[in-house]
């Protein structure tokens, strides 16, 4: 089975490649760059069908680029990834040769707000691929569309022998499945209600470059090629200890409660006028061995606003809200939060007890000069606190490893 799944490895990067990463940036017009995943850059096994055999689960770039030229003072040629670019197969082994179970032509995808260069609008996506396991035991591939009139999951699935399709849609004035208005705990349900991530990765953002994804949302390609360069060696027979190599698996009735609170935050914050981003993160606050949930949006004009949420006794609870700010925390519990416009300041300690977040005042002020460092008022070794893309449970899936 290894063997044969190896063959179709190396026979799909023959024809698009290996896996790599590409990075442009540009410091000109006020555009930094993008970043994608080149080849065949996702390479895992997981039992699809469930019939007790691992499948082989390949995601490619096919090479299908948008080229948008600038002609401004000096020519640019941008390539970016379009929802075209990215392709997924999946091959099972039976009877000594492998079938094909499934060949999609798209991953998950979602619009990045446009940068404004001197000359021309650019259009950014954002690639990416969720995958996660169902009440009986199937995986669940999760392919995410987003557009104007509202977003779409599709959900493709093994059950009773075939594979599923049910297609979830939003349109800011109903929650529809396989065209039938549902309530939204069956939408939830279907959507976000999964307490298993089996694998999620980004395959491309055409805004940031790998540092700026990194240093912002705490994303790392280089997670992704190492783990698939871990199945190929294991695949090819190099790998001696035998044990499969598969990506990270994430598992907790925590999952879904962040997940559904994370989805029905999104879409309220979708339908709101004026609203830029919404981005989350996992932080443990008090230290207690349960991350919170944070939430924040950002909107034009009215700043950034945070929301917390925590766990207890099995259930979601919202902790509090706090207004616009930075968050910045080291590792030791609690958050900094710290915000500065036009020479005034405030910066405040949020800490959590009982369910309920605690506002503690650090310092109040006006400079004309520099902003005051967090050093001075005895708080060291602070860094920003990244936060993840919604529709990307990243930080959900990654939090717990190293």
């Amino acid at each position: 089975m290894e063997k044969a799944y190896y063959s179709k490895y190396v026979e799909l990067a023959e024809k698009y490649g290996t896996y790599s990463l590409y990075d442009y940036y540009n410091i000109k017009d006020g555009y930094l760059g993008y970043s994608y995943l080149n080849g065949v850059c996702v390479v895992n096994l997981m039992d699809f069908n469930g019939d007790g055999i691992q499948d082989l689960l390949v995601i490619y770039s096919n090479k299908q680029m948008d080229k948008i030229i600038s002609d401004g003072s000096d020519l640019e040629v941008y390539e970016l990834p379009t929802e075209n670019t990215y392709e997924f197969e999946i091959w099972t082994y039976k009877d000594g040769g492998l079938l094909e179970i499934l060949h999609e032509p798209g991953v998950s995808l979602c619009y990045t707000y446009p940068n404004q260069t001197s000359d021309f609008w650019l259009v950014y996506y954002r690639n990416f691929i969720n995958i996660y396991e169902n009440e009986h035991g199937f995986p669940v591939i999760q392919i995410y569309d987003e557009s104007d009139q509202g977003c779409k999951y599709t959900n493709i699935f093994y059950s009773d022998g075939k594979i599923v399709r049910d297609e979830l849609v939003s349109d800011g004035g109903s929650l529809q499945m396989n065209g039938l208005e549902v309530a939204e705990t069956i939408w939830s349900e279907n959507v976000a209600g999964y307490n298993k991530i089996v694998l999620s990765t980004l395959l491309a953002d055409s805004s940031h470059t790998s540092s700026s994804l990194f240093t912002g949302y705490n994303i790392d390609y280089n997670n992704t090629l190492l783990q698939t360069k871990r199945v190929i060696k294991y695949l090819s027979g190099e790998d001696e200890t035998q044990v499969v190599p598969n990506f990270h698996v994430e598992e907790g009735e925590y999952i879904s409660l962040y997940l559904e609170e994370i989805e029905r935050a999104n879409r309220l914050c979708s339908d709101k006028e004026f609203t830029e981003e919404h981005y989350f993160t996992l932080y443990d606050i008090n230290q207690d061995g349960i991350s919170e949930l944070i939430l924040y949006e950002s909107t034009y004009g009215a700043g950034t606003h945070f929301h917390f949420y925590t766990i207890m006794n099995g259930e979601l609870i919202n902790c509090g809200d706090y207004g616009r700010t930075n968050l910045y925390f080291n590792d030791e519990g609690g958050l900094i939060a710290y915000f500065g416009r036009m020479g005034g300041y405030q910066i405040d300690k949020i800490t959590l007890e009982d369910g309920a977040i605690v506002i503690t005042e650090i310092a109040e002020g006006n400079t004309q000069e520099e902003y005051p460092e967090l050093e001075e008022y005895g708080y060291n070794n602070y860094q920003y606190l990244p936060f993840c893309p919604p529709a990307i449970p990243l930080t959900i899936y990654t939090y717990s490893q190293e």
